[in-house]
């Protein structure tokens, strides 16, 4: 994982006091466990606050997404499901 520092960030994958993980570190190694190399297209009407993410999954004929709320309120978001009614989930901001 190849990460950039700005002036004043911390973008560290460890906290430099206490090493352990930062949420950054969580994501980089969920997306390495559970994200393919094929990117796939995603069609969503969602609101400017919120990006979706979605690749191939490592597991035969899964896909894995990301979903990402940088807003300052809880948004939901409902996924389809073959054979059952729709996942509805609540991404908090």
């Amino acid at each position: 994982v190849a990460r950039q520092t700005l002036v004043g960030g911390v973008y560290g994958l460890l906290d430099s006091r206490t090493y352990a993980e930062t949420p950054s570190a969580v994501v980089a190694r969920a997306f390495a466990e559970h994200f393919g190399s094929e990117v796939l297209q995603v069609n969503a009407a969602t609101p400017p606050h919120l990006s979706i993410f979605a690749h191939c999954g490592r597991g035969a004929a899964t896909v894995a997404f990301l979903v990402v709320n940088v807003g300052n309120r809880t948004e939901s978001l409902m996924l389809p499901r073959h054979g059952a009614g729709p996942v509805v989930l609540s991404l908090a901001g």
